[in-house]
């Protein structure tokens, strides 16, 4: 890799970095901007001497991701949050729904976008994404409804989540600065009207219809696990089979990510080449159902970046274009970084980029070593995958001991144990999806064989999990031990890098 060949990575480090120093600074937001300006002007200037263009152009971004998160953290004069009523005061708001519905033991929860606000006699416009919690359950709430809903409107608790994060600094993450509370004699009025994504509106009416099918054909315990891995919904994974998970290093099969879409991908591509559609709107098909899939699951942030790689390689392909794997990592990153740049801090946004990132980089070398090697038949593609899991867990490891306080060397054997069936689950539960709503006969034999393989799954996870050394648990791991284990691994890399191209040298004089 470098920076000739992938541009966008030295832009995408440079609007992180600013996105993490912002906080350490303090001077106003005009004076950042006209510096801003000012750079811009340098840039032009120095457009034909490289090295300083380059400078100037780092410079430039770095400021851009600061700017960015302090414009984030800066609420207009009419958001919602400025709202906030006095304990027990109710408030009437506009709103429309912009999530999928969370049923809860004692509560329907779920994001809408406020509208307007009724003050007096008076509906004012206000801006801004609310959590709503209505305590009466007899409400049917879906995505893109508009209503009036009345209630207590607060602004988060700072409780703690965690050693490291509040629950008010959760939401802020999400761009939640305001909790709507229903209580069951509150007043919930649907206007009649809807609005929102169409897209995003389909995908939420098949993705009910596709639970009443897997809660039709499947047991308690496979459902929870094939809702979370295809419709991106763990609400029903067993506490104690998302532990288990978590132990072994492979709780990210639990979450829609690149994997399943990877495998989506292969399931449509075979599915158009079948009907025989031509390459192009082959490939324009894969874009459109891909981009529904991430609608289908919710758009989580690893959705989104698999979906955002993939439409870039399918563009590639479309055009005949080579594909850069880390030019397409750097612009799904910074698409959603853009859009909040609060997305840094989240876990699951660290471990989806840094396990890809770590695949291309590690793996690839390392197989590149292994595809010069003369190897035994079937060993060759072992190590090869042994590579990839060994690298996605090398780069992932940090980030996991730092958020979840633990550390499993089983994950390299489990993940290689567990992706096959992982695949298998998955084709299977779009089957079970597919026709299992249509022919009852084979909807009982699909449901019969995905709880198998989601029982097989869940034994041969419970096995790896109860190893000696499978994992280690610690309490408040802090920054300086996550960042001397990527030091640690990065110096491992150079050391490796510098060897491995002295013995080529050696090789080459013999």
């Amino acid at each position: 890799m470098s920076m000739m060949e992938s541009p966008l990575v030295l832009i995408c480090l440079s609007f992180i970095f600013g996105i993490i120093l912002a906080p350490a600074i303090s001077a106003p937001f005009l004076l950042l901007y006209s510096v801003q300006v000012f750079l811009l002007v340098l840039c032009a200037l120095s457009f034909f001497r490289r090295r300083l263009f380059l400078f100037f152009l780092v410079f430039n971004i770095v400021l851009l991701g600061i700017l960015c998160a302090k414009n984030q953290a800066v609420l207009p004069k009419n958001h919602i949050a400025n709202y906030v009523a006095p304990d027990k005061e109710l408030v009437t708001i506009q709103a429309v729904v912009d999530s999928e519905i969370t049923n809860k033991k004692k509560k329907l929860s779920f994001i809408c976008i406020a509208e307007k606000i009724k003050i007096g006699d008076k509906f004012l416009p206000v801006r801004g994404r609310v959590l709503v919690d209505c305590y009466n359950k007899d409400y049917s709430f879906v995505y893109g409804q508009e209503m009036l809903l009345t209630g207590r409107l607060y602004r988060p608790y700072p409780f703690a989540i965690s050693d490291k994060l509040n629950y008010r600094q959760f939401l802020a993450r999400q761009g939640i600065f305001a909790i709507l509370s229903i209580s069951k004699k509150g007043e919930v009025e649907f206007s009649g009207k809807t609005k929102g994504n169409i897209l995003k509106r389909a995908a939420d009416v098949l993705r009910g219809k596709a639970e009443i099918i897997i809660e039709r054909y499947l047991s308690p315990q496979s459902r929870g696990i094939v809702e979370a891995m295809i419709l991106g919904k763990r609400t029903a994974v067993l506490r104690t089979i998302n532990q288990d998970f978590v132990r072994t290093g492979t709780v990210h099969i639990l979450a829609v990510s690149g994997l399943h879409v990877g495998i989506v991908i292969l399931i449509v591509m075979a599915g158009l080449s079948v009907a025989k559609i031509t390459h192009k709107w082959r490939y324009l098909l894969a874009i459109f159902i891909i981009i529904f899939y991430c609608f289908f699951t919710g758009a989580r942030l690893s959705v989104v970046r698999a979906t955002a790689m993939a439409c870039v390689f399918l563009i590639g392909m479309l055009l005949e274009r080579d594909y850069e794997p880390y030019n397409a990592l750097s612009l799904a990153a910074l698409s959603i970084l853009v859009a909040n740049p609060a997305n840094i801090y989240q876990a699951g946004f660290q471990l989806s980029f840094i396990s890809v990132f770590s695949i291309f980089y590690l793996a690839g070398r390392i197989i590149k070593f292994i595809a010069k090697r003369e190897f035994l038949f079937g060993v060759k593609s072992f190590l090869s995958y042994f590579a990839i899991s060994l690298s996605a867990w090398l780069g992932t490891a940090g980030i996991v001991m730092y958020h979840f306080g633990i550390f499993s060397p089983v994950s390299v054997l489990a993940n290689m144990m567990i992706i096959p069936f992982l695949a298998v689950i998955v084709v299977n539960g779009f089957l079970l999806i597919g026709l299992g709503g249509i022919f009852k006969g084979l909807g009982v034999i699909l449901g019969a064989s995905c709880d198998f393989f989601v029982y097989c799954l869940c034994k041969i996870n419970l096995f790896l999990s109860r190893l000696p050394y499978a994992y280690f648990e610690f309490e408040n791991i802090g920054k300086g031990v996550v960042v001397s284990y990527y030091f640690i691994i990065i110096a491992a890399v150079i050391l490796l890098r510098v060897r491995v191209k002295r013995s080529e040298r050696l090789t080459r004089r013999l």
